[in-house]
This record gives structure tokens, sequence and C-alpha cells, in this order.
């Protein structure tokens, strides 16, 4: 069956003439993890502040995110760094106790934006600082996934990795007929170029370049990509066609769910898919997204929103780590609703959600 076009592939085009605009972590941002084995989030959490200062200062000299400099913005943290960053992180886990339990509090807030919009509207909200706070509307839903569903393929390419199935630096070269539309810079640069597996998989989410999601789907296999949403009890994730190809599929189309998509972040910020180190470049790779959705609109500059959107037609979805003074995970998937409305939507989702976890913007 050939691919349906209209739900797999982002509308906005990103800017390639500029590096991507960085929000730097605030101390606020390293704020406890208290509910998870906690050697193993003070790990994590280190590693991607360290590597946001990292990639801030290699991204000055990109100016194309396929570039080797800002490819190289996904580099460990070095061990002497984490270690003083994780000293640091220590004693305020010791200061700050288990964060205060929220969970009604932030339905009511939810609820209070996305009244009237029934099936079209999916949210899924949990908090970082103690995970039992959670909520959400319409969670287990299937949704029309658009790009978000690369936080999948993302996935399954690093457990692939930690457990040495594939190698990251291995290379794939662009054919002609991996050429599609949609976002993404390798497009542009045409068949015969040659990328690593790791290159690929930061252009997927950084640009949220199709040629690139693509190119890891046949990597991987659908059978691969599918099985890892079952083995992660993603049950209303599925990967059923490549992204604008034409290519045959298995059928279908391509779904998310917004707890499927909350709890894959999760699973990333508290390096619980592949390793600490993979979990680290994943998180980097969200926190350098250049296609910006409105959960960033909803929190106030200076705090980092590491998230992953997927947005035409009428689907307009976003999916982010929100690196506040209570770190929380926030999911808004709308479909069936002009992109103006669903903006707005998931901007108000995401401003009442933070007033509830963080206070006032």
């Amino acid at each position: 069956m050939a691919a349906k076009h209209d739900l797999r592939a982002d509308r906005r085009a990103p800017a390639h003439a500029a590096p991507p605009t960085r929000r730097p972590l605030s101390n606020a941002a390293l704020a406890v993890i208290a509910t998870f084995a906690l050697a193993a989030i003070l790990c994590v959490m280190g590693l991607v502040s360290h590597a946001v200062e990292s990639s801030r200062s290699a991204a000055d000299g990109s100016a194309d995110a396929g570039s080797d400099a800002t490819l190289a913005t996904t580099q460990s943290a070095s061990s002497g760094a984490t270690s003083a960053m994780l000293g640091e992180l220590a004693s305020r886990y010791a200061a700050e106790g288990e964060a205060t339990q929220k969970s009604s509090e932030v339905q009511q807030a939810i609820e209070s934006v996305t009244a009237g919009y029934g099936d079209s509207v999916a949210v899924a909200f949990v908090s970082l600082a103690d995970t039992d706070v959670s909520a959400g509307v319409n969670g287990s839903a299937a949704m029309h996934s658009a790009s978000v569903l690369k936080l999948l393929i993302l996935a399954t390419l690093l457990d692939e990795a930690a457990t040495g199935r594939v190698d990251l630096e291995e290379t794939l070269t662009v054919e002609p007929d991996d050429i599609v539309d949609g976002t993404g810079v390798i497009q542009g640069q045409g068949s015969g170029t040659t990328y690593t597996l790791r290159d690929l998989a930061y252009l997927m989410i950084t640009q949220s370049d199709n040629v690139a999601a693509n190119m890891l789907i046949e990597r991987l296999g659908f059978d691969a990509i599918n099985a890892e949403a079952a083995s992660l009890g993603l049950s209303g994730t599925h990967l059923s066609n490549e992204f604008m190809s034409s290519k045959p599929g298995v059928g279908g189309y391509n779904t998310v769910s917004a707890d499927d998509m909350a709890r894959l972040l999760e699973l990333f910020a508290t390096a619980q898919v592949a390793d600490r180190d993979l979990c680290a470049f994943a998180v980097q790779a969200l926190a350098d997204q250049q296609i910006h959705g409105a959960i960033g609109d909803g929190v106030p500059d200076g705090v980092t929103v590491a998230h992953k959107t997927g947005s035409y037609g009428s689907v307009e979805n976003d999916a982010a780590i929100v690196f506040a003074g209570e770190p929380y995970v926030l999911v808004v998937l709308c479909n069936d609703i002009d992109n103006s409305t669903a903006d707005q939507v998931t901007a108000q989702v995401s401003a009442a959600v933070y007033a509830v976890t963080n206070g006032a913007a």
C-alpha cells in the first residue's frame, strides 16, 4: 500500500542558515529526581547540563545543521566535570527533599484548557521530581503521530547500539529513492552523501529530517521498531509507513498516544533506555531542536525545553522534557484542529501546567 502523505511530515520548515537557539539550563532546572535511583538520575542530568553548555560553544561556528561542528554538539561530558556536577546535585537533593503531590491540581489545570475539544486533544504529564505526580486527558488514545513517532525510531536505534547490534559510526549513503519532501536538510544535498547512523539520528531529531528517519527505518526494519514499542509497553504507538514516502510499509497510519510519548521521554530523561551516555545523546538532540513547538511558548525564557514536534495538515503535536525547577514531561497531541488553534491550546496547557508545578511564569 502506498504511504499516506498527509500525516507523516512536519509542516514547518526549520531555519537552516543559523545554528539552533538554545535556552541555557538554569540552576533551578537541575532539580532533584526523588523517586528514581539517585545515582542514575543525577548522572544523566549532569551529562545533559554539561552537554548543553558544550553545544553552545560548538554551535557558534556552525551554519549548517549537517556540518561536523553542529554534530559534534552531541559529545558526552567529561568525567571530571560530571563528577563535580554530581557532587553539587547530591547536596541539593539532600536539602530539598521530595516533591509535593500536585496531581489533582495539574489535572484541573489541563482540563480547564482542553474542555470542549473532546477527542481532538490528548495530554499526558508526569513530574520528574516525583513520578507519582501525573495527569492527562485522552492519554491512551491512539492519535496520528506525524514526526513525534521519530522518538520511537531513536529509542530503537539507541537500544540496538547499547546491545552491540548496530554501531552508531556505521555509515549509510543517500540513494536517489531516499529523497523525500518535507522537513530536513539532506534532501537539499541530494543523493551520494554519506552519514553515520549517529548523524542521521541527530538530524532526524533536531531538523525532523525525513530522509534521515527513513534511512534509519530501512536500516533497523519495521519489525524491530514496532518490537521496541511493544517491549517498552507503548501500546498506542505503531510505525506503519515511512515519512512522506511512496515506498510500501505495513499499512495503516503511524500512531502514538500521549501516555506512550510521555513514558518514552521519561525513560530518556532517567537513563532507562539503552545506557546513560546514549540517553544523554538523545536528550541533547531534543534540546537542540530547531523546530519549536508551542510547549516552549508556555514556559519562561531561560527554561530548557528538550522536545520533538510533529506537524502536518490537521496534526499538531509536541512532546517535551521541561527542565524547570520541578522538571517534568509534557505531551500535547492535537488532531483535527486547525494549526493556529492547536498551537494556542498547546501553549495554554503548557503555561497552566508550569504555573501549577513551578509558579507563575
